[in-house]
């Protein structure tokens, strides 16, 4: 179980991690529709590829890091989601916003890869 101190560190954590996703998707926001209308790629194909990759990688981890405040409002921030264990502070270090222990994750993960 974390400390009243281990929350507010995590907290802070999670804060700045969501302010530097904030700052990524502002600065990728696609521009591809000039003034008059007029569908344009800024830079080439691969180049909206790579932009719409790190916009959608940084959308998903402002969800997880909203995710993981609300924990925090709840009192079950630190304790895995699907079994109600500790989450090792290690793996809260790494991961701050993630829900799971390793254990779980790799249940989790086989469970979603299997039904596709």
């Amino acid at each position: 179980m974390l400390t009243r101190k281990e929350i507010i560190y995590f907290k802070k954590k999670l804060l700045r991690t969501k302010k530097e996703m904030i700052k990524i998707l502002e600065e990728n926001q696609v521009k591809s529709i000039e003034d008059d209308g007029k569908f344009t790629f800024q830079s080439g194909q691969a180049e909206s590829n790579k932009q719409i990759t790190i916009i959608y990688s940084a959308q998903n981890i402002l969800n997880q890091v909203n995710e993981a405040l609300d924990r925090i409002r709840r009192g079950t921030y630190g304790k895995c989601v699907d079994t109600g264990e500790d989450i090792p502070h290690g793996r809260l270090e790494i991961f701050p916003y993630t829900k799971r222990t390793v254990e779980a994750q790799k249940k989790y993960d086989k469970g979603k890869n299997s039904i596709h």
